[in-house]
């Protein structure tokens, strides 16, 4: 037996400091490297919300549940986003206020896994409405909150994203006018039902220069006569264009991308979270590549791409026979992909992880 060491399972991946590892039913523990995250590959265990691969997860690990825990302290998000300098000098300079873009931790908060029971620690985050961390840590909150009913609700769901350039003359006013006009012709001609939509309007592009579209994200499903009957999961590129030629775009340029969503949950929300982002995080990567911002950087810095909800997109949950969101605090388990609850346990920080693109990386810099 190998005690007081941690420890991690090749068959889920879970890290911790095991009471006793000989008691894992699979008996099949190996010690863990010590500079690579929780799990073997480096990428976290298979999980439709919180992981990638294929392991599956097993529920037989015996941890302490009393007493003073040490935890993992888990960041959703780069911890450099509650700070991030370059940012903050340049909104100084510009003359925009300061507290609007930065962040700080006021404590944190225990959770327990409730598939593979790991204890672990979330930062609690207060700061400016501007914030990059504060600003991607709610676009993935609404992104799950749209995702996750129709993955468990609907059979073999599929959820499609038609992302259309604009000419530079368009203003936001008349690029989302126009994406509405093209969500109703969709309705009306391709699908003769209501879609469920969530669209979003940038108005840059990489370089913060004036690039308007409007992403339209929709489910392959739609309402016709109060049932939900699926439809087939593609759209023909060409009638897409014709019917932006009849919108009066002379050269539309689009492109469309298809997410199954039993096999790419998390790219899916990972790409809707993207979407949804503050566009102070875009003129901070500007500036951390040593560039300096265009004279749209100033509207960037106070927008936030914002969902708008068309069709039954606004009474999914309704549509769905689900009832009202509950607001019992629960978060996906960073190791397994599981539902966490929280619970009321002393914090006892032991190590700082970070998930960055769908893998746990440790961070540096904190005691």
């Amino acid at each position: 037996m190998k005690d007081n060491k941690s420890y991690i399972c090749k068959h889920c991946g879970c890290a911790r400091d095991c009471v006793s590892p000989s008691k894992c039913s699979t008996s099949d523990y190996l010690s863990s490297p010590p500079d690579v995250a929780p799990t073997t590959s480096g990428k976290p265990p298979n999980s439709h919300v919180g992981g990638s691969g294929r392991s599956p997860v097993y529920a037989h690990h015996h941890v302490q549940t009393h007493g003073t825990i040490p935890q993992v302290a888990y960041w959703p998000r780069k911890p450099e986003y509650l700070h991030p300098s370059e940012l903050l000098e340049y909104v100084q300079e510009i003359g925009l206020p300061r507290e609007y873009f930065e962040a700080h931790v006021e404590g944190f908060r225990s959770y327990k896994c409730t598939d593979c029971g790991m204890v672990h620690a979330r930062p609690i985050v207060r700061g400016g409405k501007y914030n990059p961390y504060l600003g991607l840590h709610n676009a993935e909150i609404s992104a799950m909150r749209w995702l996750k009913p129709l993955y468990e609700k609907l059979r073999k769901p599929y959820v499609m994203r038609i992302v259309v350039t604009f000419p530079d003359e368009y203003s936001k006013e008349q690029a989302v006018a126009t994406a509405k006009r093209l969500v109703k012709m969709l309705e009306d001609i391709v699908f003769k039902g209501k879609l469920c939509v969530r669209l979003f309007f940038h108005p840059t592009g990489s370089e913060l220069q004036y690039h308007p579209h409007v992403e339209i994200w929709f489910p392959n499903y739609i309402l016709d006569s109060g049932k939900l009957i699926r439809v087939r999961p593609w759209i023909d590129y060409r009638v897409l264009r014709t019917l932006l030629f009849k919108l009066g775009m002379e050269k539309p340029q689009c492109w469309i991308k298809y997410y199954k969503l039993a096999k790419n949950f998390k790219k899916c929300l990972d790409d809707m979270t993207y979407a949804g982002r503050p566009f102070s995080f875009d003129v901070y990567m500007v500036l951390k590549q040593g560039k300096t911002p265009l004279g749209t950087a100033r509207l960037c810095l106070g927008y936030k791409p914002r969902a708008i909800s068309l069709g039954w997109g606004t009474r999914y949950r309704k549509v769905l026979g689900l009832p009202k969101e509950e607001k019992e605090n629960k978060v996906v388990c960073p190791f397994c992909g599981g539902i966490c609850k929280e619970i009321d346990a002393p914090v006892m920080i032991r190590s700082h992880i970070v998930r960055i693109r769908g893998v746990i990386h440790e961070v540096e810099g904190f005691s």
